[in-house]
């Protein structure tokens, strides 16, 4: 009786599994490769769909304008602008539409346009950046290679003839001062 009841079992069994790994890697990488080449077409998808509503909105522009609290759902209507209560999370990036008579604030990297807030560009009073203590942040002269340090743009504006604010995050004094000026130049028209 051998000592290994049966060679072709021995020499099979490994080359069997080796065979399998071999035909069901390139199907893994090809699946992997269309998970990636779908994930690629749902962001073109994402930035055709966000091209198309500021194009229906008549967007002159847009830009990054920062972090804010992902707001909850509210039953009717738009959601508040004001979207800063620290016990919301996780955070939202929003692009600022200047449009013809508004700023609307949409939140990017999700499959349709949501429009956050919207504000009458001629209801800017002014801006601010500060620092997560409150504390002004000078305007940079030029850009830095610093550590990444929070910044708040703050937006200051009229809500029906009442004084209002909004706050969004930037990682740098610099990119908080350029979206800041953006939205001053859209006051201006």
């Amino acid at each position: 009786m051998p000592i290994f009841y049966d060679w072709q079992d021995v020499l099979l069994g490994p080359m069997l599994a080796a065979v399998i790994v071999e035909a069901t890697e390139p199907r893994v990488m090809a699946a992997q490769h269309r998970i990636e080449r779908a994930s690629r077409d749902e962001e073109m998808q994402d930035r055709v769909d966000r091209s198309r509503w500021l194009e229906e909105q008549r967007a002159e522009r847009s830009f990054p304008c920062g972090l804010v609290p992902d707001p909850r759902e509210v039953a009717t209507g738009l959601r508040p602008l004001n979207v800063l209560p620290a016990d919301i999370a996780p955070p939202a990036e929003v692009t600022a539409a200047v449009l013809p008579d508004d700023v609307a604030f949409i939140r990017d990297g999700h499959d349709d346009v949501v429009e956050m807030g919207r504000i009458p560009r001629t209801s800017i009073v002014d801006i601010d950046v500060i620092n997560h203590a409150g504390a002004h942040i000078p305007e940079p002269i030029h850009e830095t290679i610093e550590e990444p340090q929070l910044s708040m743009l703050v937006l200051r504006w009229k809500n029906e003839g009442v004084d209002d604010e909004d706050r969004f995050a930037f990682r740098s004094p610099w990119m908080a001062w350029q979206a800041g000026r953006r939205l001053m130049d859209a006051r201006r028209g």
